[in-house]
């Protein structure tokens, strides 16, 4: 699954996000910055900047806490942050930080019956993309729960989940650290 991105040479700052709404977990606010996010080099400014993404990554640790009461933005946060690990090692770097419990978190996610099936992709997207790179993969494979969780998702009943926990699988195979039996 190829990821489109517009060209753009702008930068985060210069495009008026405010950073004391993220903080305080305004919707809208994330709304756009999730749209910005798509574009690479937005993406890329965001997952590098020293301020957004720690408050982006603070937001996505309180919505967790949360239980999962503000699905909406929870779903926001988890695709603006796969979008930055998919073209920043920056980002995958940060995110793999134990302070941060991606594993734990993500466990969290792919196990509750109240994620909706776009937060389980958009968890899975991001575990694919710190997959990518061996730094970021450890925090992946490293954990037998989340791995054994991701595997049975690939059984998962919705074709977009079990698609995207076959794509962590084979990030985590390619990068050589699984092998498969024959």
């Amino acid at each position: 699954m190829k990821r489109k991105f517009e060209a753009d040479t702008s930068s985060i700052e210069t495009q008026n996000v405010s950073l004391e709404k993220i903080n305080d977990g305004d919707a809208a606010e994330v709304r756009r910055l999730r749209k910005l996010a798509n574009n690479r080099t937005l993406a890329k400014s965001l997952a590098d900047n020293d301020k957004y993404f720690p408050a982006l990554m603070g937001l996505f640790n309180r919505l967790i806490d949360d239980n999962l009461s503000q699905k909406p933005l929870l779903n926001d946060v988890l695709s603006t942050l796969a979008n930055c690990c998919f073209v920043s090692i920056t980002a995958c770097l940060e995110i793999s930080r134990p302070h941060h419990k991606i594993s734990t978190n993500s466990i969290r996610l792919l196990e509750n019956n109240g994620s909706t099936i776009e937060m389980k992709t958009c968890v899975l997207r991001l575990l694919g993309n710190l997959c990518v790179h061996k730094e970021s993969a450890l925090t992946i494979v490293n954990n037998p729960r989340l791995l054994d969780c991701v595997m049975q998702k690939i059984c998962d009943k919705e074709e977009l989940v079990a698609t995207a926990a076959f794509r962590v699988i084979k990030l985590c195979v390619k990068s050589s650290f699984m092998k498969v039996n024959q």
